[in-house]
């Protein structure tokens, strides 16, 4: 009886193995499609490759079970936040209604189910923003990131051991006031990784 007990466990544990390689196997598919997409979409405003399997990497190490994304698009940094880290929630905000619809159609076809969209200016939604974070990820508005970390603060949603990681630190000169801020008042690097990413943690 006991035998035949753990076969039928090895045997749950294989097909579970197996509908898990299949989702991951489809999760890449989708990020393939939406990488080639952005090549001729002017209006998807998309991280990099890499720093997409920086971002990923970064879940894997850090294990956040509460996830804030400012500036989703059509969802492809938003799945590469998601897809080894399914157990957490993963607040994402964008403004334009056809992306927004865009990037629910990509993250029903990657079977990723534990987003949450925010509609709306960023500004708007982060002053009525409660939820403490173990990871922000800030890809919007350049000129606004330095509002956007000091109402984030306003309303304790970083907590002492909260990731903080901001893109396009060195392709645009905008985002100098948040890098200068962020470097006085947080234990800082920059990393030379797609167009520039600030990794920040509380000093």
């Amino acid at each position: 009886m006991e035998k035949e007990r753990t076969d039928e466990m090895e045997v749950a544990k294989e097909k579970d193995e197996i509908k898990d390689q299949k989702v991951k196997k489809k999760v890449i598919e989708v990020l393939e499609e939406l990488e080639t997409l952005k090549e001729n979409r002017k209006d998807l405003w998309n991280i990099s490759w890499e720093t997409g399997e920086f971002l990923n990497f970064l879940t894997f190490l850090v294990k956040p079970k509460k996830i804030l994304e400012i500036g989703m698009s059509n969802g492809f940094s938003t799945i590469w936040l998601s897809k080894d880290n399914l157990n957490s929630k993963v607040f994402t905000i964008e403004v334009r209604e056809n992306i927004i619809k865009e990037a629910i159609n990509n993250f029903s076809k990657a079977k990723i189910e534990n987003i949450n969209i925010l509609k709306g200016e960023a500004l708007k939604i982060l002053k009525n923003l409660k939820e403490k974070f173990d990871l922000i990820f800030i890809d919007a508005n350049k000129t606004q990131y330095i509002e956007y970390i000091k109402i984030l603060e306003k309303n304790e949603c970083i907590k002492d051991n909260t990731l903080i990681i901001a893109d396009n630190i060195i392709s645009h000169k905008t985002t100098e006031p948040y890098l200068k801020y962020i470097q006085e008042n947080y234990k800082t690097i920059v990393l030379n990784i797609g167009k520039g990413l600030s990794l920040s943690i509380k000093k």
